[in-house]
């Protein structure tokens, strides 16, 4: 190349913003997985597929991992909640 003259490569990037999950997005996230269980069961198996991306990113995985806690803690809590609502009512459990 002579001297004096420049080579301009013009590459074309994309740019990809991270935009963090908003409180109601979470919130859409735990009540769907609380009240659909087939989503629930895919945020499981793979959450990568549920978001429609080949792999999460840090970020996502947390806060999938920090749904699915919460879920079961829910849980717990609700079935403590009905034993003791079927106690108090003198009805007996008919699984047991």
């Amino acid at each position: 190349m002579p001297r004096g003259r420049r080579k301009t490569i013009k590459k074309s990037v994309k740019v990809i913003e991270f935009k963090p999950m908003t409180i109601k997005q979470k919130k859409e996230l735990l009540v769907r997985a609380l009240t659909d269980p087939k989503f629930r069961t895919q945020l499981e198996r793979s959450p990568a597929k549920v978001f429609g991306v080949s792999k999460l990113s840090t970020i996502d995985a947390k806060i999938i991992k920090e749904t699915m806690t919460k879920l079961q803690a829910l849980e717990t809590q609700i079935t403590s909640l009905a034993d003791e609502l079927l106690c108090s009512c003198g009805v007996k459990n008919p699984l047991e």
